[in-house]
Order: C-alpha cells, then structure tokens, then sequence
C-alpha cells in the first residue's frame, strides 16, 4: 500500500486516541467536533485521499484489519453486524441476477423457469442397490455381524463371559 496513504491512515487513527489533560479537554472536544462537522458530508476514504480503485483486495483487507485494530469489541460487533447484513443484502442481489439469467436461458429454449424447477422436483435420486457387507462374526446361535457400526449384544454378552471377538470371525469363503 502507498506510504503516504499508511501515513494518512496512521494520524487520522492517532488523532482520535491523543492524550490530553482535564486542562485541555474543552480545547480537544471542540476541536474534535469541528474536525468532525467538516467531514461529515465527506466519506473517509475522500478526505484521507484514498482511492479504493487504486488499491488490491488485500490492501483493502490489510487496511480494514488495520482498523479493526484501533476498534473496541463493541465497536467490533457493530462492524460484524454491518457486514454480515452487507453480505446478505449483496447475496440477494446475486440471487436475483442468477435467476434473471436463468430465466433468459430458458427463455431462448422456449423452457420457463418454473417448468425446468418442478421437473427437477420431481426427479427422485435412485439410490444405488448396494450389496449389504459381507458377514465378518457369526454367533454360535447364528447371530450374524459385519463389524460395522455398534456391537450387537450378543458379542458383548460374550466378551462379557471372557471370549474373544476374533473367536467367531468367519473366515472367508473361497
């Protein structure tokens, strides 16, 4: 990022944290406000001379996190806030782009939007018939396990009475 920028950030940051004396304190408050009324109509990045254009999306991170450093939790949580209802609000915008477009697509296919999503509501994944696992214990009643998932209560019956789990593995046939 620009020196100048970092060292116009910088003072405006130290600005708002100067020391002063019960003395002085008048003196800084109406300075601050008058600082504070003649920016008011300005956005930040204007009257610190930032071009955001100018600047790569980690420079704009960087300066963000910069910030944020200066910042108190609860000032902190206002941010979040802010963002987060940014986000949704730049989500929504996204969402109604993505649909438009869809939309037009369809259209040139003489498809509507909703024709192409009850369609695909309809679909129902088949679910593949898969070969249940091959049986790895065998009770001598004939109780059978894969060994996937929780023990049944036969095995723990018989690992109660001091067996073995390896005791009625099944060998493999072939």
């Amino acid at each position: 990022m620009d020196k100048k920028v970092m060292e116009i950030i910088r003072s405006s940051l130290l600005f708002n944290r100067m020391a002063y004396t019960p003395d002085s304190s008048r003196e800084y408050i109406s300075e601050k406000e008058s600082y504070v009324s003649e920016r008011q109509n300005e956005k930040v990045t204007e009257w610190l001379e930032i071009s955001l254009d100018k600047l790569t999306n980690t420079d704009r991170i960087g300066l963000i996190n910069e910030v944020m450093d200066t910042l108190s939790a609860q000032d902190l949580r206002v941010i979040r806030d802010t963002a987060d209802k940014k986000r949704q609000a730049k989500l929504k915008v996204a969402q109604a782009t993505a649909i438009a477009e869809m939309r037009e697509k369809f259209g040139q296919l003489d498809l509507s939007f909703e024709e192409v999503l009850a369609s695909e509501g309809n679909k129902k994944t088949k679910r593949r018939a898969g070969v249940s696992a091959r049986v790895k214990y065998r009770s001598p009643d004939g109780e059978e396990w894969s060994g996937r998932g929780r023990a049944p209560v036969w095995i723990k019956n018989l690992e109660a009475e001091g067996h073995n789990r390896e005791e009625y593995l099944v060998q493999s046939e072939g």
